[in-house]
């Protein structure tokens, strides 16, 4: 009996240990001289092309009171942060991502602006050549429009006008030209709105309380559901709906104040519907909650399914970012670990490819360091399935990733050609070139030494870039 007892503990501890996830170390992807806020990263997992050599990355960037700008930022290369729109006096807001590499266009870019007194709702296109087209309204009324959003692979946006929510649809993709008129899916002082591509929630204001409300989008009759409560009464706020529709995708989280404490509280939209058990720290303030569902995997290595949970807790003292510390677990973790400011908002988002079929999730966070808000970031490759041995053939492989030394690094090139290579730091510096060479066909390999006299490559996230004639290949990576 007593053997027996000792199998299943083992078995439990595999089955745990399995279950961690290798989430890259978090590390600043803005400046630390200005305040930065309200990331967004373009989302979309499921129409990606074969090669990915772009994951924007948009924000606020506050250069005094009286002017905020929008900035944009390649993860993917790392790439030198570089502003989309700036103008002295002038405040652009709340920018989102809505729609990427279509023609000669890298990004559609909406965002909120006070340019004609008022906050308005724009976009812009951000094209190949580097130039960046003239703003055109989507709405702009005497009304403020704000608390702006976007849900990819769904056709239209969503915001807050005169305490009503707004629905306006758009086609996709490409022109955004508008197929149909604005539909007002709730009045009467509604608030904070938050959508996926099946779902939108609100906030509705009822004296001191708060009462939380949804609707469904129907694609075969092209309309909203009528609003459906699932909170009645309390104080609720900073709702979160995962993006994903894949069940247990459509996943509803917000805070709730109980106790003289903040808690956080859930509600699962699809698949029957009904209430979340609540996650949190007993007397502590657990706040802006996030949530992110993983679709299939099948790699062999890995569970079958990827649910994952972020909030904000003072329990330490400061407000820090807390995730589950196994996959589809409630066992949390101090992720950021900074206990000498505040770090806030975290939330996640990914974008994928086809070959092999893979997706890299995002935890983004601001934390207030040295005077100013910066932007944080983490991420994780997610396999959708198991690479065949031809897909293996065409990236960078990088190991041990993450490094506490040397990084190897191997690729294979079909037929002789020109290579050259880079090493470039998360804040866009070239700390290694690799002069040009030909190669012949085959494996090939070569070797970072970290402590290069003279050079020596400090801890941080780093991303290897191989030329190879008219292909280029990218692999992160991480020393600590």
């Amino acid at each position: 009996m007593k053997k027996i007892y000792l199998f299943v503990f083992i078995l439990c501890i595999a089955l745990s240990m399995k279950a961690q996830y290798p989430w890259t170390p978090a590390v600043p992807v803005t400046d630390s001289i200005t305040d930065n806020k309200n990331v967004n990263i373009f989302q979309d997992i499921y129409s990606m092309p074969p090669v990915r050599d772009s994951v924007f990355m948009v924000w606020e960037k506050s250069t005094d009171s009286l002017s905020t700008e929008i900035w944009c930022r390649n993860l993917q290369t790392m790439g030198t942060p570089f502003p989309l729109l700036s103008q002295p006096g002038v405040h652009f807001r709340n920018p989102v991502i809505g729609q990427e590499t279509f023609g000669d266009t890298l990004l559609y870019v909406f965002y909120e602006t006070d340019l004609n007194g008022n906050e308005d709702i724009y976009y812009i296109k951000y094209l190949a050549d580097g130039t960046i087209s003239s703003p055109v309204p989507v709405r702009n009324t005497p009304q403020n429009e704000t608390n702006l959003k976007y849900s990819n692979n769904f056709p239209g946006i969503l915001w807050e006008e005169d305490g009503k929510i707004v629905y306006q649809p758009y086609s996709l993709p490409g022109g955004y030209g508008i197929t149909g008129d604005t539909v007002v899916l709730a009045r009467g002082n509604c608030h904070n709105p938050v959508m996926n591509s099946e779902y939108c929630a609100w906030e509705k204001q009822i004296g001191n309380e708060t009462q939380i409300y949804y609707s469904n989008y129907s694609y075969s009759t092209q309309q909203w559901s009528a609003p459906n409560k699932i909170v009645d009464s309390g104080v609720n706020k900073n709702l979160n709906l995962s993006e994903s529709s894949i069940f247990p995708g459509n996943v509803l989280l917000w805070q709730s104040l109980s106790g003289g404490y903040w808690k956080i509280n859930g509600y699962d939209l699809g698949y029957g519907g009904g209430a979340i058990s609540p996650f949190y720290f007993e007397n502590s303030n657990n706040t802006q909650p996030a949530y992110y569902f993983a679709p299939l995997i099948v790699k062999q290595s890995w569970p079958d399914f990827g649910t994952f949970y972020t909030f904000v807790s003072d329990t330490t003292g400061d407000n820090e970012i807390f995730i589950n510390s196994f996959m589809g677990y409630n066992l949390f973790t101090n992720f950021s670990n900074h206990p000498s400011g505040a770090d806030v908002h975290p939330n996640f988002s990914s974008t994928g490819i086809y070959n092999p079929p893979a997706i890299t999730i995002f935890l983004t966070w601001e934390s207030y360091r040295n005077g100013h808000w910066q932007i944080w970031m983490s991420d994780l490759d997610w396999y959708l399935g198991i690479p065949d041995k031809k897909s293996q053939e065409g990236g960078i492989v990088a190991y041990p990733n993450p490094s506490k030394g040397d990084v190897t690094f191997e690729y294979k090139i079909a037929q002789k050609c020109m290579v050259s290579g880079q090493i470039i730091s998360s804040t866009g510096r070239v700390i290694r070139s690799f002069s040009p060479a030909m190669k012949d066909p085959g494996k090939q390999k070569f070797y970072l030494d970290r402590n290069d006299p003279g050079s020596a490559i400090a801890p941080g996230l780093y991303v290897c870039i191989i030329n190879l004639g008219d292909r280029t290949l990218q692999k992160k990576f991480v020393l600590y």
